[in-house]
């Protein structure tokens, strides 16, 4: 099972570049697992028992599927899980491009998240997002109507270039990466001609013939390439964004293998965007679309009674909720950097996270209901605490937890270089994380 998980897993990362086609990606997924479109916008929802669905948010960069139980929310509760579909990366700006002095043609960018600047350099990059164009129609409320279009370059197209140790001799002592001058990427000779940024980002995409411009644009960088399973015997599995495709794929795996399972619960699983900065935008974690959505399903379930209507809170009062984030492994070289008593190991199991500050959410009862999970699964378990001289990042959990007052648990697995483009992971974790979602959603039954 390890390595079947890691090549799909890899498969998924693959394309998965942006927020925008991790979504893409996930609806293929449940396509073909049979899942339904539900849209947020229809005033009524027709469901049935056993059936799974989802629902995408307008922007692109979120979505919910659900897979709905035999019996009322109102009676049982939503088993949940959640995870984000941001990673940190370099977006170009408004105005995206400049040619330099010496005729190259340069991608402005700016920050998305905590990125660790220098393991962007040097490194052959892809362009990908989502352009919107005019449709030529109206919206029901006046506004015009825009048409969304995935984009990605099919090679890449840039490089992010270092500065020469003859350049700069305290390289290795230090000297900081400028995140606003230092990370623009190179994308080639600037063409002759015309000035308008759109036609030479038409070259990076191939669609010089396309005679359309678009009204707006969200495009990021990634880093080219696959990602590598590495390690003597194959343990770890480095490259882009495990934090937090890593913990997406293993919900989406858990949620899609519990279907055929006939279950009395509703499982839902929550991938929301924007995530490393903050969470509030309208996809985000801050988001009343998730409230709105379990509110929608708790009333639309055709064992809910209309009597029930207005107390459909009871569903979030008797819901689990497990927010899935990546965590921090050991690292030798940096002893100091770890409390001594709970250094994670790559490989050893999954992660269940608690803070003080509560910048977990994680309770001692709902710390235990994970590890009788885990324990039933045979699934070795890790306890992180953050040292306390330093800050504490956190996860959407928090956020979820305040948002619909359901218990909740903070879990993940162990990684090195959390926010590097080459960030590492073990693969027996992935397998862990796995199995675990897959029980977790198949305990509803």
């Amino acid at each position: 099972m390890v390595m079947d998980c890691v090549a799909e897993y890899i498969q998924f990362q693959k394309a998965s570049p942006t927020p925008y086609h991790v979504v893409a990606t996930l609806e293929s997924m449940l396509q073909q697992a049979a899942f339904r479109e539900l849209h947020w916008e229809d005033p009524s929802w027709e469901l049935l028992s056993g059936q799974g669905y989802y629902i995408k948010h307008p922007d692109l960069k979120a979505i919910i599927p659900v897979v709905l139980g035999t019996s009322s929310p109102v009676e049982t509760g939503f088993l949940i899980a959640a995870a984000h579909t941001d990673s940190p990366n370099l977006r170009l700006r408004f105005n995206p491009l400049q040619q330099d002095e010496v005729s190259q043609m340069r991608g402005l960018v700016q920050v998305h998240g905590g990125i660790i600047a220098r393991s962007w350099l040097d490194r052959p990059m892809e362009l990908a997002g989502c352009l919107f164009f005019p449709s030529g129609s109206m919206e029901k409320n006046g506004l015009p109507h825009l048409a969304a279009q995935l984009v990605r370059t099919s090679h890449p197209v840039g490089v992010i270039p270092d500065l020469a140790i003859h350049l700069d001799r305290e390289k290795n002592r230090g000297t900081p990466c400028s995140l606003e001058n230092a990370l623009h990427v190179m994308l080639g000779l600037a063409p002759q001609g015309s000035k308008d940024p759109w036609e030479t980002l038409k070259t990076c995409f191939g669609m010089e013939s396309d005679s359309r411009e678009p009204r707006g644009f969200d495009l990021q960088l990634a880093p080219y390439g696959d990602h590598v399973v590495c390690g003597m015997r194959g343990e770890y599995l480095t490259g882009p964004r495990h934090d937090d495709l890593a913990m997406v794929y293993a919900v989406a795996y858990g949620l899609s293998q519990s279907l055929s399972i006939r279950r009395a619960a509703s499982s839902i699983a929550i991938f929301c965007d924007a995530e490393e900065t903050g969470s509030l935008t309208s996809s985000g974690a801050e988001s009343m679309f998730i409230r709105d959505v379990l509110r929608r399903i708790a009333i639309s379930h055709p064992s809910t009674l209309v009597s029930h209507y207005p107390a459909w809170c009871a569903s979030l009062a008797k819901s689990f909720l497990v927010s899935a984030d990546m965590a921090h492994a050991y690292h030798p070289a940096y002893p100091d950097r770890h409390d001594s008593q709970h250094r994670l190991q790559i490989g050893g199991g999954l992660v269940i996270k608690e803070n003080a500050n509560d910048r977990y959410a994680t309770s001692a009862y709902t710390s235990a209901v994970v590890q009788s999970l885990c324990e039933e699964q045979a699934i070795p378990v890790q306890g992180y605490v953050h040292r306390q001289d330093m800050g504490c990042g956190s996860t959407v959990g928090p956020t979820l937890a305040a948002n619909l007052g359901c218990r909740v648990a903070d879990i993940g697995t162990a990684m090195w270089a959390m926010h590097s483009t080459g960030e590492t992971m073990a693969t027996q974790d992935l397998t862990y994380a796995c199995r675990f979602f897959q029980h977790f959603f198949s305990n509803a039954a």
